[in-house]
């Protein structure tokens, strides 16, 4: 995904004459670098406590649960929030260059 944000955005800064739309291209590229950080420092699981055989199965299981929906949360917030503002203001350029005399 943050191949797809660096192309689109990539693109938008090299063809794009407005400064607003330069920056928020930038933005966009800055929210795809620190979602990659984010999103992947908690992906592996933390050292086992030394009570953790105490644990029930049914406990254990709760806790990795848990442990997934927070990652695919990360997932939607930096991985896919980065795309989808790339794409919305590659096609916004696309619609100002279009119709220049529209106020958008």
């Amino acid at each position: 995904m943050a191949l797809i944000v660096f192309a689109i955005s990539g693109f938008g800064i090299l063809h794009s004459h407005d400064l607003g739309m330069r920056l928020v291209f930038g933005l966009d590229i800055a929210w795809a670098l620190a979602g990659q950080y984010l999103l992947h420092r908690g992906m592996w699981s933390a050292t086992p406590t030394g009570h953790a055989a105490l644990s029930s199965g049914l406990e254990f299981y709760r806790q990795q649960v848990e442990q997934r929906h927070s990652v695919f949360r990360r997932v939607l917030r930096w991985s896919f929030g980065p795309v989808v503002l790339s794409i919305g203001t590659l096609i916004l350029s696309v619609l100002i260059v279009l119709a220049p005399d529209r106020n958008f």
